[in-house]
């Protein structure tokens, strides 16, 4: 349907298309003026984070032609949804998507299965790499669509990991982990997930049972019985787990992780100390 902001979303799409930006849909999201444009698939991430740093700066240039302003605050307007950067993300050797077994429940691989467990697993020693401001923070909050809950699911979105796929179709079946958001690095993202996934992969860590309730809804004690962490609460929580895991520091490197703990606390600390 037609609304206010279709031909800006339609000049930004065809120009993207316009730069070998591949444009898989464009629509209105959610939230008040809020935009999707997914991007094809990639065999590369480091192209694929060319291409989100071409989105945004096309996406900027091409809104103040229509009078507007374009922003990628999580968290830009109070009680509505917040701006997320959903990844979706498969496993490719030899010609074929090392995630599908046609057998196997949901289609997912054990490899899959590892590589959503390290996911999981790094979830919150990587979140100040995906979630890296204090807006950050502002959206990552229950009932507003964004995952705060660290749990996997084929269909639900209330939890971290999204299994989405046409059953059947080993092309189509991929992990989207949606709690990263567009003020992060996106080449720092990318690197931080691979290599999360890699070491589930590396040590075999299981990623559990689907949780396809409302996880909003559960109460504490039902979170506890099925073991389901939250993601950190603040920008500050998050760097002290990212300074603990030992994934965060191999996805950056020693020099680029030491600089970043050091840029983020003096963000933090600038952050707490006003009102």
């Amino acid at each position: 349907p037609a609304d206010d902001t279709e031909a800006y979303r339609t000049e930004l799409a065809c120009a993207l298309q316009d730069m070998n930006v591949p444009v898989k849909f464009a629509h209105h999201e959610n939230g008040i003026g809020q935009q999707e444009i997914e991007i094809k698939a990639m065999p590369c991430a480091v192209r694929m984070g060319d291409a989100c740093q071409t989105y945004k700066h096309l996406a900027r240039i091409i809104a103040r032609k229509h009078g507007f302003v374009a922003t990628f605050m999580p968290k830009p307007i109070h009680a509505d949804s917040g701006n997320g950067m959903h990844v979706h993300i498969s496993l490719w050797k030899n010609g074929e998507n090392r995630f599908y077994d046609k057998d196997a429940k949901y289609n997912m691989s054990q490899t899959m299965r590892y590589f959503v467990g390290g996911l999981l697993d790094h979830a919150r020693g990587t979140a100040a790499i995906t979630n890296p401001t204090v807006n950050s923070y502002k959206r990552l909050v229950p009932e507003y669509e964004a995952p705060v809950f660290i749990a996997w699911s084929p269909i639900n979105r209330t939890a971290l990991i999204r299994i989405p796929a046409r059953y059947g179709n080993p092309r189509s079946i991929n992990c989207e982990p949606r709690h990263a958001d567009p003020s992060a690095n996106p080449y720092l993202v990318f690197a931080a997930y691979i290599q999360s996934g890699l070491d589930g992969i590396k040590k075999k860590i299981e990623p559990g049972d689907p949780v396809n309730e409302n996880i909003f809804h559960l109460p504490a004690d039902r979170l506890k019985a099925l073991g389901i962490g939250r993601l950190p609460g603040s920008l500050g929580e998050a760097l002290e787990e990212m300074q603990s895991d030992d994934i965060s520091k191999k996805a950056l490197g020693k020099h680029c992780f030491d600089a970043y703990i050091e840029l983020k606390k003096k963000e933090w600390h600038t952050y707490s100390t006003q009102v």
